[in-house]
């Protein structure tokens, strides 16, 4: 599926973020349930590894203190959404059940 048919059905928000008309503010559930399968599992992964466990919660008290100021990046790949950049961001954003998080469509 293109992405333009994406934007067809209405999937995104046309709701600007910011001065960047770029990026527009979606729905996490959203995001998340048309996410590429291996995206899926490295955020669950990540979710789960220790190692990863104060990384997050400092990037969630940054959030939590002064919002998401990177959006997600996000392409289009095998007719899925693939998150290039910012899966920690999703991870937090699910952790605080924010329902719109700010992203950016590669092209």
């Amino acid at each position: 599926m293109k992405l333009s048919t994406l934007l067809e059905r209405d999937i995104w928000s046309s709701v600007p973020k910011s001065d960047n008309p770029d990026i527009i503010m979606h729905s996490l559930d959203t995001l998340l349930n048309q996410l590429h399968p291996h995206d899926k599992k490295f955020i669950a992964k990540m979710e789960n590894e220790e190692s990863e466990q104060a990384y997050l919660n400092n990037l969630q008290n940054s959030i939590e203190q002064t919002g998401m100021k990177q959006p997600i990046h996000v392409e289009l790949w095998e007719g899925m959404f693939h998150i290039p950049e910012g899966n920690h961001r999703i991870i937090v954003a699910k952790r605080l059940g924010l329902h719109d998080v700010p992203i950016l469509i590669d092209t």
